[in-house]
């Protein structure tokens, strides 16, 4: 298997209040400091630091989001089936972290999935900006995701769903 970026979305849904999700979105990279900006592939689910690449602001000062995730068996996972067949056997533990720019990550939370968590029947539309108001998205680039993920869900929204159909023979080819 080659390797390949690994993002994990993680949606807390009343976690801003009733009906206002708070959202975490993170994806492979470095767990030192410097290299959590940069994205990293991965040939595994398991042992790899996930990170916001980009830094928070809270109460003045900067900060990292990151996870790490782990099976109770201690097995790499390496495909995603082998995520969702890990969850449903013995569950997961997603550890949730924290760090200054520079500084050593520091737990914050840890989360015990089933499958019912990593369930494929609701597709949220996650945000970054689902933050509480002293956790905001930090930097330039930050701010021009906000309008990017609003324009991406106005045209989803416009977007007809594709539907698909079994091709045995070269003349089902439309």
């Amino acid at each position: 298997m080659l390797p390949d970026i690994h993002g994990i979305a993680v949606r807390f849904v009343h976690g801003l209040g009733p009906g206002r999700p708070l959202d975490l979105l993170l994806v492979s990279s470095g767990s030192v400091p410097g290299c959590r900006h940069l994205l990293a592939p991965v040939r595994r689910w398991t042992g790899v630091t996930y990170t916001s690449l980009l830094p928070y602001e809270h109460e003045g000062g900067l900060v990292m989001m990151g996870a790490t995730l782990h099976s109770a068996e201690g097995l790499p996972l390496v495909h995603a089936d082998d995520v969702a067949d890990a969850a449903a056997r013995d569950g997961l533990e997603l550890g949730l972290l924290w760090s200054s720019i520079g500084g050593p990550w520091h737990t914050v939370a840890s989360i015990q999935l089933d499958a019912e968590h990593l369930s494929d029947a609701v597709q949220p539309h996650f945000d970054p900006w689902h933050t509480p108001e002293r956790l905001r998205p930090w930097s330039a680039i930050n701010r021009l995701r906000g309008p990017a993920y609003r324009g991406s869900r106005s045209g989803t929204a416009r977007t007809p769903r594709r539907t698909t159909r079994g091709v045995t023979d070269s003349q089902d080819i439309p």
